[in-house]
């Protein structure tokens, strides 16, 4: 839950200039796309995710891949991303471009998983739970989260790359909200706790939407970056010092140990950000197979979110007799 919402807004490939695309056969290939089938000078333009130009630049990259393999050089990087055997037809007047295929696949594999957590907990927590309306919008979230991701690594362009980095950074900032909310439940006890709750809230959306429009005048990456990177490392922190505080005071959580199982997907998921190859099969790359390796983490936030709902019922049950 922690460690892959951080990679989830800071691993996204950042689209600079790479070795393939700077390499000079591509770029005279490139223009070559642009005079034929007047495709825009801007390289993350709308119209080189659709045909022909998209299937120009497609032959420009595996042409200049195939010049790298017969000088024995590495397999290179085009705008900050691995070649891919992408998709792309036409349904009479509507093109479908698939960028890369994997990546579209695994984010509709969390969107699904993020469907069951929220179904889940609408079904199995009860209403008068404390947290449920937390837990359903981070499943809300989550589905801006994988549809944004979905679309973002079938057709890569501008928009959709702002869309995917607001989602992601947005999920890191309800993440944090609900460690808070989730560790301090004297936040719901009482209508001025309430209040006082409401009010973070409000001022941490407000920090969100402020660090959004300050990428929208200036697409800062790093900045970006060492925010999501930042607050992650907050929601981490507090989560774990809480599990360490029921687990001394002697607390039989079974959430505690779900808890430690979404931390060891998290980091298994990130071992395959952090050992980058180029894709199999040109289609399985590292980044590709972190979104297969987070699908279980929206199941086993609901297995958490519910468990935890079970106990603090219980627990008020036996405080009341």
């Amino acid at each position: 839950m922690i460690i892959f919402l951080a990679l989830l807004s800071v691993l996204l490939p950042v689209a600079y200039g790479s070795q393939g695309d700077s390499f000079a056969f591509f770029q005279d290939c490139a223009t070559f796309c642009r005079r034929d089938h007047d495709c825009p000078e801007f390289k993350f333009g709308y119209a080189w995710t659709t045909s022909p130009c998209f299937q120009c630049r497609q032959n420009c990259v595996f042409e200049t891949v195939r010049t790298f393999e017969a000088y024995g050089w590495p397999i290179p990087q085009f705008f900050g991303k691995w070649p891919f055997a992408s998709i792309a037809f036409d349904i009479g007047p509507l093109p479908i471009v698939i960028q890369e295929p994997a990546s579209v696949v695994f984010s509709l594999l969390n969107l699904w998983a993020v469907t069951v957590l929220h179904q889940k907990i609408n079904d199995d927590i009860d209403d008068d739970y404390r947290l449920k309306g937390v837990w359903l919008n981070y499943a809300r979230i989550g589905y801006l989260v994988w549809i944004a991701s979905a679309v973002f690594h079938a057709r890569d362009f501008w928009l959709t790359e702002y869309l995917d980095y607001f989602a992601a950074c947005g999920v890191v900032f309800y993440a944090f909200f609900a460690a808070v909310s989730f560790t301090l439940p004297v936040l719901q006890s009482n209508i001025k706790a309430i209040k006082i709750w409401l009010t973070f809230a409000a001022l941490l959306l407000g920090t969100y939407l402020f660090h959004v429009a300050s990428l929208l005048l200036s697409m800062d990456y790093g900045h970006n970056m060492t925010l999501c990177i930042g607050l992650s490392i907050i929601t981490a922190v507090i989560y774990t010092l809480w599990a360490v505080r029921e687990i001394l005071q002697g607390r039989n959580r079974p959430s505690i140990t779900i808890l430690f199982k979404i931390l060891g997907v998290g980091l298994g998921a990130a071992l395959f950000e952090v050992l980058d190859f180029p894709p199999i099969f040109w289609t399985f790359d590292a980044h590709s197979l972190f979104h297969a390796a987070t699908i279980p983490t929206p199941l086993l936030l609901a297995q958490f979110a519910i468990a935890e709902a079970d106990y603090e019922a219980k627990a008020k049950k036996h405080h009341a007799i």
